[in-house]
């Protein structure tokens, strides 16, 4: 357990001691930063592996998640509209105060519409 005794300044190690240390960290360092991208590699095989609705079409994961994720934002739930404005980059909690978490306009969206508008954002992405 690290306290003040046992910790030595980097001004009270030699220059041998300090790049020995500073190997140590880096290689550390290292095989955390593969580790956290061999997870973020399996989590985004993961999310484009296939599904099916009841419907029968086909969706990636990650296209389910984004068409549940518009469902919930149109149905005002605020955590989805917190995701929905942090993942397009926006963050307009700093400039208005929202107090309440009833929607001010209720709309019905149907999973045809957001299949359409995430073909147009493909084709979007391709051109």
């Amino acid at each position: 357990m690290a306290n003040n005794e046992n910790l030595k300044p980097n001004s009270e190690r030699t220059p041998s001691e300090r790049k020995a240390l500073a190997k140590k960290a880096g290689i550390a360092s290292g095989k955390a930063r593969r580790k956290v991208k061999k997870i973020k590699d399996y989590l985004e095989i993961g999310l484009e592996l296939a599904i099916s609705d009841k419907q029968g079409n086909t969706y990636s994961r990650k296209e389910a998640g984004v068409i549940k994720l518009i469902e919930r934002y149109v149905k005002g739930d605020p955590k989805a509209f917190d995701t929905v404005v942090e993942l397009l980059g926006e963050n307009p909690a700093k400039k208005l105060d929202v107090t309440t978490n009833q929607p001010s306009v209720a709309f019905e969206v149907k999973k045809d519409d957001i299949k359409n508008i995430l073909t147009q954002i493909n084709n979007l992405a391709d051109e």
